[in-house]
C-alpha cells in the first residue's frame, strides 16, 4: 500500500515487516504521529494493482482519486480476486481480518480502470458518512510533466498551513493539468442569493438549496452532478465559461460533487489512441512509453527540468487522449471535485 504524508516535521519510524493483525494499528499510529505534527495522511492510488488499500484505518485526511494521466497505463479494472490476493499478501486473511469493505465495493466498478475504481472507493467512504478530501497526484518519476493532474485547494492563506487546512476541510478539486478546467461549485442554503457554501461546506437537511456551477476552459465538454454516487443531472458545457444552476432538497447524509469531462478530438483518438491502447494490452510500462515516444515530436522533449531523462511535453489533444474516460466515449477527465455535504 502506498501513502502520501504532507506537512510533517520530523522523521516517522515505520516497521516495514508488520503484517496481519498488527498492520492497521501500526499505520494508525503513523497517521496519528503525522497529524500531531500538523501534517496530513493521504491514501495514494488505492486501487493500483499490487498496492490495494486492503487495510481499514481509523483516521486519514484524503484519498488520491486521480493518479497521473487518467488512462495512460491501463484501462483494465481490477477484480475481487486481486483484492483477495492483496489481503493474503498483507497477512489479513491468515489473521481472520476482512479486507477494507470500501475496496470490496470499488472492485465491483467494472466500467473503467483502476482510476475509476479509486473514485468508487472514495465515494463508498462518503456514503458511509466519512468526510474526506479528494486529491490528485502526478506520481512523477521523470519523463512525465509536473502537475498532471493538479490538485487545487481553496485556502484562507497562501502558505503551508493554509493549504493543509484547506485539504483537511475538504476544499479541493482536481484538474487535468495546471491549465485544465477551472471549477467553482457553491450552494445557497438559505436562498438569500449569497451562495455561501463552497466545496467542503454544508447545506441544511430538509431545506431546499440552490446550487451554482461555474466551469471555465472546457467548451464542448460535459458536467455530471453526482449525488450520493449517482448522476443527478448531466449537462453539456456550452462556451468557455459555463454556468449551471439547479435546486434540490437534501436529506441528512446527502452529498453533492462534480465530474467535469472535456471533449477529445476523434481524429487524435483514432491515431494516438489506437497506438496507446495496443501498448496497454501488453501490460508493460516500457511499451506504453515507447508508444508515446512514437507519437510525440522531438521538439516536445524538454531538457530544462534538470532530471536524468527529458520531460515529455504532450500536445493538448494527446494529453486529452491520455486522460480518456473508457465509460464516457469521446470524453476525457477534466476535473473532479470534493463534495458539498448536508448537515448531519
Amino acid at each position: 500500500m502506498h501513502a502520501g504524508a504532507i506537512g510533517f516535521t520530523s522523521p516517522i519510524q515505520v516497521a516495514a515487516t508488520t503484517s496481519g493483525a498488527a498492520l492497521a494499528p501500526e499505520i494508525d499510529g503513523i497517521v496519528a504521529t503525522i497529524q500531531a505534527q500538523g501534517g496530513i495522511f493521504v491514501l495514494n492510488h488505492p486501487c493500483e494493482k499490487g498496492k490495494l488499500w486492503a487495510a481499514t484505518l481509523q483516521s486519514f485526511d484524503a484519498i488520491e482519486v486521480w493518479n497521473g494521466q487518467w488512462s495512460m497505463r491501463d484501462f483494465n479494472p481490477l477484480s475481487q480476486q486481486d483484492l483477495d490476493d492483496q489481503a493474503a499478501r498483507l497477512g489479513l486473511t491468515a489473521a481472520g481480518i476482512a479486507a477494507n469493505p470500501h475496496l470490496t465495493h470499488a472492485m465491483a466498478e467494472q466500467r473503467g480502470g483502476p482510476q475509476l475504481q479509486s473514485l468508487a472507493f472514495y465515494e463508498s467512504y462518503l456514503n458511509s458518512g466519512r468526510r474526506v478530501a479528494a486529491v490528485g497526484g502526478g506520481d512523477r518519476h521523470m519523463l512525465l510533466p509536473q502537475g498532471s493532474p493538479t490538485t487545487r485547494v481553496y485556502a484562507a492563506t497562501r502558505d503551508k498551513k493554509g493549504i493543509l487546512d484547506g485539504i483537511r476541510q475538504g476544499r479541493t478539486y482536481i484538474s487535468r493539468k495546471p491549465s485544465g478546467p477551472l471549477v467553482d461549485f457553491r450552494a445557497d442554503k438559505n436562498q438569500d442569493g449569497a451562495f455561501e457554501s463552497m466545496i467542503g461546506d454544508e447545506v441544511t437537511a430538509g431545506v431546499q438549496a440552490d446550487f451554482r456551477v461555474v466551469i471555465e476552459a472546457a467548451p464542448g465538454g460535459r458536467v455530471d452532478v453526482i449525488k450520493n454516487g449517482v448522476v443527478l443531472r448531466s449537462e453539456p458545457i456550452v462556451g468557455n465559461q459555463f454556468v449551471l444552476t439547479f435546486s434540490d432538497t437534501p436529506a441528512t447524509g446527502d452529498w453533492y460533487r462534480l465530474d467535469v469531462f472535456e471533449l477529445v478530438d476523434p481524429r487524435v483518438q483514432q491515431s494516438t489512441g489506437l497506438i496507446l491502447r495496443s501498448a496497454q494490452l501488453l501490460g508493460k510500462d516500457w511499451a506504453v512509453l515507447l508508444a508515446l515516444f512514437s507519437t510525440i515530436r522531438r521538439s516536445a522533449l524538454d531538457f530544462s527540468y534538470g532530471t536524468l531523462l527529458p520531460t515529455l511535453i504532450f500536445p493538448e489533444e494527446v494529453d486529452k487522449v491520455l486522460n480518456a474516460s473508457l465509460k464516457d466515449p469521446g470524453y476525457c477527465r477534466g476535473a473532479i471535485t470534493s463534495p458539498i455535504y448536508t448537515s448531519r
